[in-house]
C-alpha cells in the first residue's frame, strides 16, 4: 500500500502547481484518501459545497459511507501551515476547478464534484503520458472511472516512487485507507481513534458547540498533516 513517503513524493511532483491539472487531480485524491482512511467510494461523493474551510483546517462531509449509509460522516484534515500541504493544495485545487476562492470560515457554494472524471485527449500507449483533461463536475464519478484513477494511482507509484512492474501490482485504492491507517498508528492514535477518523457523525447541537468540537478534532488531527519535508509553521 501508499507510505506516507510515497504519499509525500506525489504530493511533492503531481501536486505541484506546474504539474499538468489531471496529475494534480490524482495527487490530491491520493493525499485526501490517505488522510481520511477513504475508500474510492467516498471520494468519489466529495462535493465543493460539502467542504467546511476553517482556519484549522477543512472538514469534508460525506453524505454516507460505506459502513455509514444512513447519516453523513465527517473527514477531517488538519492544516500544517504548509505551502505544499493537504489544505494548501485542496484549496488551489477548488480555485482552479470552480474559479472561485474558498473562505477562509464557511461554506464555498458551488454544486459540483470535487473529484472529477479523467478523460483522455491522446491515445499514447504509455497511460502517464497520455494528455488528459477533467469533466466537469456535474455528475459524480461512473464505476469506469475507477479503473482510470485505480491506473493513475499506479503510474503515480511509478514515476514518483520508482516502483517496478511487479511492485506496482500490489498497488489498489484500498491501499489508500490501509496505508493511511498504518501512518495513524505509528502517530500513536489508539485503534478506537482510527476507526473514528473520517466516520464521524455530524451531532445535532447547536451552531456554537459545533465549531468548537470541530476546531478540537482539527487540533488532534494536525501532527498527522503531510507536508512536503519542510517544518510546519507554528499556530
Amino acid at each position: 500500500g501508499f507510505t506516507v513517503e510515497m504519499v509525500r513524493e506525489v504530493n511533492a511532483q503531481w501536486g505541484a502547481w506546474s504539474a499538468p491539472i489531471h496529475r494534480r487531480m490524482l495527487a490530491l485524491a491520493i493525499v485526501v484518501g490517505f488522510l481520511g482512511l477513504l475508500r474510492f467510494s467516498d471520494l468519489r461523493v466529495v462535493c465543493v459545497s460539502g467542504i467546511l474551510w476553517l482556519k484549522e483546517g477543512v472538514v469534508i462531509i460525506l453524505p454516507a459511507r460505506k459502513n455509514a449509509q444512513s447519516r453523513p460522516s465527517l473527514v477531517f484534515v488538519a492544516d500544517t501551515r504548509a505551502q505544499d500541504g493537504a489544505v494548501a493544495r485542496l484549496r488551489m485545487m477548488v480555485t482552479r476547478i470552480t474559479g472561485k476562492i474558498p473562505p477562509k470560515e464557511g461554506f464555498l457554494q458551488d454544486p459540483r464534484y470535487l473529484f472529477r472524471s479523467i478523460e483522455a485527449e491522446s491515445g499514447h500507449t504509455q497511460w502517464h503520458r497520455q494528455k488528459r483533461r477533467l469533466g466537469s463536475g456535474l455528475y459524480m464519478l461512473s464505476d469506469s472511472q475507477y479503473g482510470v484513477y485505480l491506473r493513475g494511482f499506479k503510474a503515480a507509484a511509478r514515476v514518483c516512487c520508482g516502483f517496478g512492474p511487479e511492485a506496482v501490482k500490489e498497488i489498489g485504492t484500498q491501499s489508500l485507507r490501509s496505508g493511511g491507517d498504518t501512518w495513524l498508528h505509528a502517530q500513536g492514535l489508539t485503534a478506537e481513534e482510527r476507526r473514528d477518523v473520517g466516520q464521524w457523525a455530524t451531532p445535532l447541537a447547536e451552531r456554537g458547540y459545533l465549531r468548537r468540537t470541530l476546531t478540537e478534532r482539527l487540533a488532534f488531527m494536525r501532527p498527522t498533516g503531510l507536508w512536503g519535508g519542510r517544518t510546519p509553521a507554528t499556530a
